[in-house]
């Protein structure tokens, strides 16, 4: 199985310290302008602060002060928490999801620790990109310091901690802001008495994701839903998303592994789409989809680039990548070629089911299955060749 080429690009810590350029940038972002929490936040086995105010609704009202001051929109599902620390040590990976929880020790899936927060950190947040597209985030992680003292309240600090105004604090750098020394705004490196957004924090923000009034300014606007960034692919599958314009497209062009793949055509009936964005013309009949047997490309990790082109000059691009698993054969015609008589089943973790013994066109494999919420079902994680 090709190895994940991700690594961490920033971890940022909001200190205790009640002490006070523009805005700062940390240099990656979200290329959709928008990204979702899956949130279970409990401290010490309470999911109530002191205040009687829930730590999940404290974290849903920082998220929803940046929705409504930036075009950027924050998602928070409270039904399938993220583990923050996913993917290190006994933790299982749970994809490219964002976690926030109290937790004793800062997780980093890169390099597999579990690190210390350092002297009066109350937070820090922790980023990943692809080494491929280090410009572009694809998960973030929020671990809150549970050695230290939290409450929920506005005004003035006092000796428990604000959780909210520290959660809309790393969600900016969630955003793609780092600290700012110079002028008043909620990204200063250390927790003081203001608990909103100011004109510093809103100035950052708009250099990010645009100064208009909403997430439906941008000219295009584009999705790739399927492949997605570290998604592992095998045999016949989709490649699909959509695509919506304030000004008629003139080409959406797909390119893979940097070579010329195909045109594509976006007129699918997307009625979510159309529901999120009403002032894209045709948006309910955005999408693009096309059936490949992914088989056919190497075991190896492999890029997408959709670029999509407007009658004004406008171009907007995304560009995923993934790993493909797949057997010698990538089509057997014949089903008696493909045999489990001899094979047995071994459970690993909580989400994971490997297949040993399995008889592909004449040739043992072991595959290994692994649950994607995503599609509500076992996919294909690897596939490796046993005889």
């Amino acid at each position: 199985m090709t190895a994940r080429a991700m690594i961490a690009t920033l971890i940022l810590g909001l200190s205790a310290n009640h002490q006070a350029s523009a805005y700062v940038l940390d240099g990656s972002s979200w290329p959709d302008g928008k990204t979702t929490f899956h949130i279970g936040i409990t401290n010490h086995g309470s999911a109530n602060s002191p205040s009687g105010i829930s730590w999940n609704t404290a974290f849903r009202e920082a998220a929803g002060k940046w929705n409504a001051q930036s075009n950027f929109v924050f998602t928070v599902d409270e039904n399938d928490p993220s583990n923050p620390c996913a993917g290190v040590g006994s933790y299982p990976q749970d994809g490219f999801r964002n976690g926030a929880d109290f937790r004793p020790k800062v997780c980093n899936q890169v390099d597999g620790t579990e690190d210390d927060y350092g002297n009066k950190t109350l937070a820090v947040t922790v980023s990943y990109v692809f080494t491929s597209k280090p410009e572009e985030k694809v998960e973030t992680d929020i671990f809150f310091n549970d050695a230290e003292s939290w409450d929920i309240y506005d005004g003035a600090a006092r000796a428990s901690f604000d959780f909210r105004r520290v959660a809309l604090h790393e969600l900016g750098h969630v955003m793609g802001l780092g600290h700012e020394e110079s002028n008043p705004a909620i990204m200063q490196p250390t927790i003081g008495d203001n608990y909103s957004l100011l004109a510093d924090d809103i100035a950052g923000a708009q250099a990010l994701y645009g100064t208009g009034s909403g997430p439906g300014d941008p000219p295009i606007r584009m999705s790739i839903e399927e492949p997605f960034n570290g998604d592992v692919k095998s045999g016949i599958s989709n490649f699909r998303g959509w695509v919506v314009s304030k000004n008629p497209l003139v080409s959406l062009t797909l390119y893979r592994d940097g070579v010329l793949f195909d045109t594509l055509d976006h007129n699918g009936k997307r009625v979510d789409v159309g529901n999120q964005f009403p002032d894209y013309p045709g948006s309910a009949n955005s999408g693009f989809s096309f059936t490949t047997n992914f088989g056919l490309l190497s075991a190896a990790q492999h890029q997408y680039r959709l670029v999509a082109r407007d009658n004004q000059g406008n171009t907007l691009e995304k560009t995923v990548s993934f790993d493909v698993e797949r057997f010698d054969n990538a089509w057997v015609g014949d089903d008696n070629l493909i045999s489990l008589d001899n094979a047995s089943t071994q459970i690993s973790g909580s989400r994971e089911i490997r297949i040993n013994g399995m008889i592909h066109d004449g040739k043992e494999y072991q595959v290994i299955l692994n649950w994607k919420k995503a599609r509500q079902g076992f996919d294909i994680k690897e596939i490796n060749r046993t005889q």
